[in-house]
């Protein structure tokens, strides 16, 4: 091409300076010279330009996916697209069906023809084989690039179960019931909390002693990082031996009883009460306090029976409440 340029740059020059002699012979004229020169130049520039396309789609992304929605994940990259001759199509492609229905690029991005779209629907949680989403850019002058990203969606899902025990202070109780958590990729490793009172806080099979009625919940983390933090799952009702029932009316007087809205809670001998819980029958924990209360509402409560544990600096104390 270089050659060539030369040699029409000679037969220019060459043409020009016998113009006077023979203009009717000549093949081309000045301007269409100049134009012809300019038009090659642009081409060899557009080529050279074009041979540069280069798409990046962006890197791999492990995303998260939580009740409260998914990470924010934007693909392609910064920029997503280099050389060619703008402007740029973009188009982001996928297309996968395991059984039934299809999936798209549609289904997962918010827009499937700009640079950098956003990740919008988990719909193919803890998969770690899915095709990778391709990234096709088409330049103004046809030329394509292409690039592709692998997503991974690690989904994890929460119930509402849960287990209660009943013991007597000091007595230990074997949890061996599994979890209310599960998904995820991959092996899941486990941290139990509060671990007070565990033997082992990262196990799915431990034994717990407290000294007073508490309620333990896990977080459960896959290998790629992602993690859930369960409802509380292991309710354990602790019956204190320490104080006799003669010393529990002596201490502590809770009234009125039966109610419809509060309860006032009458400390006798001033004690130095560290907690307050609330449970229903089924050993659910309904309420929890460190904060030293002389009163508390009951109206968001539904009617019934419910049991009320008073942690003070001479022992624990229950008291069964009835709310009407």
């Amino acid at each position: 091409m270089v050659n060539f340029l030369k040699e029409m740059n000679y037969n220019f020059e060459y043409l020009k300076s016998n113009r006077s002699n023979n203009r009717k012979k000549h093949i081309y004229n000045n301007r269409k010279m100049k134009y012809l020169l300019i038009i090659i130049t642009t081409l060899i520039c557009m080529q050279v330009k074009a041979q540069q396309l280069l798409v990046n789609a962006g890197v791999n992304h492990n995303i998260c996916v939580s009740n409260n929605g998914i990470d924010t994940t934007v693909l392609g990259g910064n920029p997503t697209v280099l050389g060619g001759v703008p402007p740029y199509r973009y188009i982001w492609d996928f297309y996968y069906k395991p059984i039934y229905d299809a999936t798209y690029a549609s289904d997962i991005l918010d827009d499937t023809t700009i640079a950098n779209p956003k990740v919008i629907n988990p719909i193919l949680g803890n998969n770690p084989n899915l095709p990778s989403l391709r990234l096709i850019v088409i330049d103004s002058l046809g030329n394509i690039g292409i690039d592709s990203v692998k997503l991974t969606f690690s989904t994890f899902i929460d119930d509402l179960s849960y287990c209660t025990f009943n013991i007597n202070q000091g007595d230990s109780v074997q949890l061996n019931f599994g979890i209310n958590v599960s998904g995820g990729i991959g092996n899941l490793s486990y941290l139990w909390r509060p671990n007070h009172g565990l033997r082992d806080s990262t196990s799915l099979s431990f034994w717990a002693k407290p000294d007073s009625s508490i309620a333990y919940y896990v977080t459960a983390t896959d290998i790629l990082n992602c993690s859930t933090e369960g409802t509380p799952y292991y309710y354990i009702n602790v019956t204190p031996i320490g104080i006799s029932e003669v010393d529990n009316k002596i201490l502590i007087n809770v009234f009125p009883n039966p109610t419809k809205t509060k309860v006032l809670i009458e400390n006798k001998r001033n004690l130095k009460i560290e907690k307050i819980a609330i449970f229903d029958m089924n050993g659910k924990l309904v309420f929890i306090s460190e904060s030293e209360f002389t009163e508390l509402d009951l109206r968001t409560l539904n009617n019934g029976l419910y049991l009320l544990e008073l942690e003070t600096d001479k022992g624990t104390i229950h008291k069964k409440i009835q709310k009407e």
